[in-house]
Formats: structure tokens, C-alpha cells, sequence
């Protein structure tokens, strides 16, 4: 997968920093469990939920919501949100990502559930509930890291 990087600030792309972006990307969201997910639309909007995630690469994320809870509610009525991945450290690596909300069915659903088992064994109770198995195929990351030098952030696209 091709991707740029482009400097927030000056919006001009620098192709040298995507692959140690996309490094870092991919290495925050291995190393994570789990993600903020906000979403707005629905009758209780804006919503920010926290949930386990895997990924298939870094442009796709997969997670569970409740079949009746808030957070689905609002993908319902309108599937952007966005999603922050970080370590709890400010000045630590982190990213903000916007995408588009889907729900998963069948083989493709039964598969993301498998990823999230591998990746979280601990999540298993939680997966007891009414969920919707959910994806997340994000347009755009915002990178930031200080060690970096990441500031502004780094933008990274497929």
C-alpha cells in the first residue's frame, strides 16, 4: 500500500517521512488494545466510547459496539467518526484518525472476531453482550509525536 505524508501546518507532502510515519503508525496500533471512538448523529451526539480493536493493516480497524448502545446509535444515523490510539502519554507517539464506520456480517465478521480474540484474549466476557462486530476504514491519520519532532502532526493517507 502506497501511502504520503504531509505536513499538517503546510499541507505540502514529504514522501521521505512516510515510511518512517507508517513505521510508527503501525507499531502504536500493535502495541495498543485499545481505542477512543467518537461519533455524532444519533439522539445522544456527540458520543466518545472507548473499545478493543485490531487491525488488518493501518487504514483498517476492527471493534465491537453494543447492537443498542449509544455509539452505535450515532454510527447508525451517521457512519464518520474518528478514533485516537495512544499510550496515555502526551509525550508519547499518538494518533487521530477520521474514517467510515461499517458493520461487519458473516465470514468477514466471524474473521475480525478471531483478530480481536488473538490479539485480547481477555476480551471473551465482553463478547457475550449483543454486538455488532464493526470496521473502520480510515481516510486519514494525524501522527504526533514530540520525540519525533512530529509537531504538527504528521498526516498520513492510503
Amino acid at each position: 500500500m502506497s501511502t504520503a505524508v504531509e505536513n499538517v501546518a503546510s499541507s505540502s507532502p514529504d514522501v521521505s517521512l512516510s515510511s518512517a510515519v507508517r513505521a510508527a503508525l503501525a507499531e502504536l496500533l500493535a502495541g495498543q488494545k485499545t481505542l477512543k471512538l467518537a461519533t455524532a448523529g444519533g439522539p445522544v451526539s456527540p458520543w466518545i466510547t472507548g473499545t478493543y480493536f485490531a487491525e488488518s493493516n493501518p487504514f483498517t480497524l476492527h471493534f465491537t459496539l453494543e447492537k443498542a448502545g449509544k455509539g452505535m446509535a450515532n454510527v447508525t444515523a451517521n457512519p464518520r467518526v474518528a478514533v485516537a490510539v495512544d499510550t496515555n502519554n502526551p509525550f508519547a507517539i499518538f494518533a487521530q484518525g477520521e474514517g467510515t464506520a461499517r458493520i461487519l456480517t458473516g465470514a468477514a465478521s466471524e474473521a475480525q472476531l478471531a483478530a480481536l480474540r488473538k490479539k485480547i484474549p481477555e476480551i471473551e466476557p465482553l463478547l457475550a453482550g449483543q454486538l455488532h462486530v464493526m470496521a473502520v476504514d480510515i481516510k486519514r491519520w494525524l501522527v504526533t509525536s514530540f520525540p519525533q519532532g512530529w509537531f504538527p502532526a504528521k498526516a498520513l493517507v492510503p
